[in-house]
C-alpha cells in the first residue's frame, strides 16, 4: 500500500518536530524544566494524537509499520534514559511522602515514549477484535458530530464507542503510570 498525501504531511511533520526537540535538546536553547515539558507533551500528544485523529489512517499496513518503527525507537530512547535524572519532572523538595500513589506515576518527561508503541498494538488489537466481532473496522469516536460515518458509510454503534473508552484508558494509563 502506498501513503496518502495526508499520512506522508502527518509524518513530515511529525519529523520536523521531532527535529525541532532534539536541536533545543542539544543545543540546550531552553531551560530543563521546560525542555522536560515539552517532551512530556510531545510524547502525549503523539500518543493521543495517534488515537483521536489517525487511527483510520492506521489501517494502512505501511503507515501502521513506519509509526511502530517510530514508536519502537521512542521506546529506545524512553529505555536509555529511564535512569536519567535529567529528564525528571517531580520536585521531591516538596514531597512529603513519596510511598502513594504519585510513587507510581511516571516522573520522567521521556516516559510518555514508552507509550506509542503500546497505543498502536493496542489499536490494532482492537480493530482486529472488533472486525472478528461485527466484521466491520473501528471507527474512532472522538471528534465526531453525528452517530454515523461517512467515509465507512455506516452508523457509529454502542461497541465502536466501548472499545474508544478502552483505548482512551489504555492511552492515559501508559502515558501517566510508571512500569
Amino acid at each position: 500500500m502506498r501513503l496518502s498525501k495526508l499520512q506522508k504531511t502527518v509524518l513530515i511533520i511529525y519529523l520536523l518536530i521531532s527535529a525541532i526537540i532534539y536541536f533545543l535538546f542539544s543545543s540546550k536553547a531552553l531551560e530543563r524544566k521546560d525542555l522536560n515539558l515539552m517532551i512530556f507533551c510531545y510524547g502525549f500528544g503523539t500518543s493521543f494524537g495517534l488515537l483521536v485523529a489517525y487511527m483510520k489512517e492506521l489501517r494502512n499496513n505501511l503507515n501502521f509499520l513506519i509509526w511502530t518503527i517510530i514508536g519502537m525507537i521512542q521506546y529506545w530512547i524512553y529505555w536509555i534514559n529511564r535512569n536519567d535524572l535529567y529528564f525528571n519532572m517531580r520536585d521531591y523538595s516538596k514531597a512529603g511522602n513519596w510511598v502513594s500513589f504519585e510513587s507510581n506515576i511516571g516522573s520522567l518527561s521521556t516516559e510518555t515514549f514508552k507509550s506509542i508503541i503500546i497505543v498502536l498494538i493496542s489499536i490494532k488489537l482492537f480493530d482486529w477484535i472488533f472486525k472478528k466481532i461485527t466484521g466491520l473496522n473501528l471507527i474512532g469516536t472522538y471528534y465526531r458530530f453525528s452517530w454515523y460515518d461517512d467515509s465507512d458509510k455506516r452508523r457509529i454503534t454502542w461497541l465502536d464507542v466501548l472499545f474508544n473508552l478502552i483505548l482512551y484508558a489504555i492511552t492515559i494509563t501508559t502515558v501517566i503510570i510508571k512500569f
